[in-house]
Order: C-alpha cells, then structure tokens, then sequence
C-alpha cells in the first residue's frame, strides 16, 4: 500500500467570462447566468464564495493564521 499526500494552495480562483448581448431595438444588455454550481457556492456579486469564506474563517480562528499572514501566504501562491 501507497500512501501520497499532494500538496496544493489552501484557495483556488477562476476568472468566469459571461457573454453579453445587446439588442440593437431597445438598447438593453442582457447578460448570461452562471453556471448552477458556482452559483451554489455564493451569489455573482461576491468575490469570495461560501467555501473561501468558511476555509478563511477555519484558518483565522482554529488555526490562529491572522487575516495578513493568510493574505502574504495566497500571494505567495501568484492569487490575485
């Protein structure tokens, strides 16, 4: 038995493009949803999903990782 242990950054982030169209009668834009799943994780408006968030919270106040430490360690990882 083999057991490996991967290593990979605490978050993961995903530049989402939506398509956007507009009418040439009334002028109005129309955008495209986003998919079902990225939706469950937090409404379009929030930069952080529900899962970020949780995972944030768990490093802040179990693992006592301060707010600035979590964000030095994301930008050593190249997250924006």
């Amino acid at each position: 038995m083999v057991l490996r242990i991967s290593g990979q950054t605490p978050l993961k982030s995903t530049q989402h493009l939506l398509e956007r169209l507009r009418c040439n009668t009334c002028g109005s834009y129309f955008t495209a949803a986003l998919p079902e799943a990225i939706q469950q994780d937090g409404p379009a408006e929030q930069t952080y999903g529900y899962s970020a968030r949780a995972l944030m919270a768990i490093q802040k106040y179990f693992a006592g990782a301060p707010f600035y430490r979590q964000q030095t360690l994301q930008q050593l990882f190249g997250m924006p």
